[in-house]
């Protein structure tokens, strides 16, 4: 299954990589330009990480901000370094794969209407993993509602939400509920996630 950059940061932040990977099936999927496959390569995933150590440096030294902050680019950096140490595969797109994340970065209004779509600009990576996941006939995870309509849109058939995936590990043991309510809490809280409710 293909991810992009919205579920892999959340399970990142709470340090649950290894959960989201069981429920997708034991493999993940990133496109490329949502993770880099070398250190100093653009990525969405290295844009988190630098916006959390802009954060934190902001942020009095020692103040809930900071140790926030400084935990999100921790876990943005162990990351990357799993997707670099190839524990989690990066995918780089075919010529067909680029062309069509490229013409959606900014849907027709054509597309839009059909799809359901209400942005007129869409995120590089969600067009990316959208243009892996719908070319290789796989499912996609995001929390990107429009990534969802445009997946859906153009034939892809699965798709889950991170709220999906946690759900799905309490039922299965993997977290407690406790666990897993704390921590979608936490990322509604402490790092801006606008999900839905439990």
């Amino acid at each position: 299954m293909v991810a992009d950059c919205s579920i892999v940061h959340n399970f990142a932040i709470l340090s649950w990589i290894d959960v989201l990977v069981d429920r997708l099936g034991g493999s993940l999927l990133l496109a490329h330009g949502v993770a880099g496959i070398t250190d100093d390569e653009p990525s969405e995933l290295l844009r988190w990480k630098k916006r959390y150590e802009e954060k934190m440096l902001a942020a009095p030294a020692g103040s809930g901000a900071y140790v926030r902050f400084l935990n999100g680019s921790i876990a943005i950096e162990d990351l990357i370094r799993r997707c670099q140490r190839g524990e989690i595969e990066v995918t780089v797109l075919n010529a067909e794969e680029t062309a069509a994340a490229g013409s959606w970065l900014r849907p027709s209004r054509e597309l839009r209407e059909r799809c359901g779509i209400k942005a007129q600009l869409l995120g590089s990576g969600e067009c990316a993993s959208i243009a892996v996941a719908v070319n290789r006939a796989l499912g996609f995870a995001t929390d990107d509602l429009d990534a969802v309509r445009l997946y859906r849109c153009l034939g892809g058939r699965v798709h889950i939400f991170t709220l999906d995936v946690l759900k799905s590990a309490v039922r299965d043991g993997l977290l407690s509920e406790a666990q897993a309510r704390q921590g979608y809490e936490r990322l509604r809280t402490d790092y801006g996630f606008r999900g839905p409710d439990w």
